[in-house]
């Protein structure tokens, strides 16, 4: 492979792995309780979802399971020199499963689930097709989490993850017609969370978790079509830790209010080494920190039938990657999210549902480096996306 094959097989390689956990794939749509109140739920984490949202959250409720889907179709759009056009990305299906129960005056925990991912699927057209064509990226967690109650009033617990990374690329080379660079690439590694529940009066509920860092390893095969070429591509990147903490106001019984904040530490991620037969090769990428902002607030009450609840949420999220390192293979720009939902619960047994719409957005980028070939991802992108969560849980 000559030298400069190689440097386009590790800036793909190192888009993959950065691009993989930039909040625009970041999924926390774990749980439809938890959609529903617009994500604002790390101080309320009230059932097995908690694995995810705040361990220390299965501590304060029964043994149960939550088993659930999440079904999103964003809608992704460019308009650049070469006109307007659509990215066909299509309709995502992603499971989650959670369960808890009580053993030996704790509460354990278990977790599969995807907390990054969806793809991108850019026309060959698109004037940027030797920077992103197809890219396929997802992340599935199993997680092993522990919780006590320490005092009436306060809750701690931690969970023990395993991640795997998988992902599938395809951009153009741009030396002759038709030529593809695609790599598909594997990664595992190791992770924790801790998380603790503060409940100082009834009305008063505040949570906490943090999320460590991890480092995924990548072993693949790069493939140049037509120029033969089939060899194993290796690096290394850190997924950024981040930081979520939130208050439930709870007035009554019937009502439940919550505000999160939720940050992401990628300005770690400054600059990526690859190492490769000709030497080491140096990739920038100066992210910047991000944040959510979650708001919620659930109504309760009860009839004959049963226990209903009603929810309405807003989240707002930032933009983590600068302009000069922007690439279209997973548009990330800031995000207003509105959501609303309802359960409806007998003995042991509840149904939710959640309906999320990412109102229309746009981000207009300037000065992106180009690619070898000239192609840059300069131009304004749109996104829009509708959503539903769909959660079944039973108590035991």
């Amino acid at each position: 492979m000559t030298t400069k094959h190689w440097i386009w097989a590790a800036t793909t390689l190192a888009a993959a792995a950065a691009q993989a956990f930039a909040d625009g794939s970041r999924l926390p749509n774990q749980d439809a309780l938890a959609v529903a109140r617009g994500y604002a739920f790390v101080a309320t984490a009230d059932d097995p979802s908690a694995v995810y949202y705040n361990p220390s959250g299965l501590a304060l409720q029964p043994a149960g399971e939550v088993a659930g889907a999440f079904v999103i179709a964003p809608s992704d759009s460019y308009q650049g020199t070469g006109g307007k056009m659509d990215e066909r990305g299509g309709t995502f299906v992603l499971p989650h499963l959670f369960a808890d129960v009580p053993v030996a005056g704790l509460a354990l925990g278990v977790g599969l689930f995807e907390p990054f991912g969806l793809q991108t699927d850019w026309p060959e057209d698109s004037g940027f097709r030797n920077i992103a064509t197809t890219n396929k990226l997802y992340v599935t967690s199993g997680a092993l989490s522990a919780a006590k109650q320490i005092t009436p009033q306060l809750a701690v617990g931690a969970s023990f993850e395993v991640e795997h990374l998988s992902a599938d690329l395809a951009r153009g080379i741009g030396y002759t017609p038709g030529d593809l660079l695609s790599y598909d690439g594997n990664g595992t590694c190791e992770g924790w969370n801790a998380g603790l529940m503060w409940t100082p009066t009834p009305e008063n509920q505040f949570g906490i978790m943090y999320e460590s860092r991890a480092n995924f390893h990548l072993s693949g095969n790069l493939i140049e079509y037509p120029y033969g070429v089939n060899e194993t591509g290796t690096g290394s990147w850190a997924f950024p830790d981040h930081l979520a903490f939130g208050y439930s106001y709870r007035p009554t019984p019937a009502w439940n209010l919550e505000a999160d904040a939720d940050w992401t530490h990628w300005a770690l991620l400054k600059a990526v080494t690859v190492t490769a037969p000709t030497g080491l090769i140096t990739l920038p990428f100066f992210y910047n920190n991000s944040w959510y902002y979650n708001f919620g607030a659930t109504r309760y009450w009860k009839s004959n039938e049963g226990r209903f609840s009603a929810s309405l949420g807003y989240s707002w999220s930032g933009n983590s990657v600068p302009d000069t390192y922007y690439t279209p293979a997973l548009p990330d720009m800031t995000r207003n999210l509105v959501t609303l939902g309802g359960s409806f619960e007998t003995v042991g047994w509840k149904l939710s549902l959640a309906l999320e719409r990412g109102l229309s957005t746009s981000r207009t980028v300037t000065g992106a480096i180009p690619s070898p070939t000239g192609q840059q991802a300069n131009g304004t992108y749109y996104t829009s996306f509708n959503a539903l969560d769909l959660t079944e849980q039973y108590r035991w």
